[in-house]
């Protein structure tokens, strides 16, 4: 998985309903 660039991964974020969703996303860019 490549890193989201900031702006891009706030706005994916915002878009999430579930927190498990944004929890795992993080997990993921924090891979990088």
């Amino acid at each position: 998985m490549q890193c989201h660039n900031n702006s891009y991964f706030s706005e994916y974020l915002s878009s999430l309903n579930s927190k498990w969703e944004v929890d795992r996303v993080i997990l993921e860019r924090n891979k990088c």
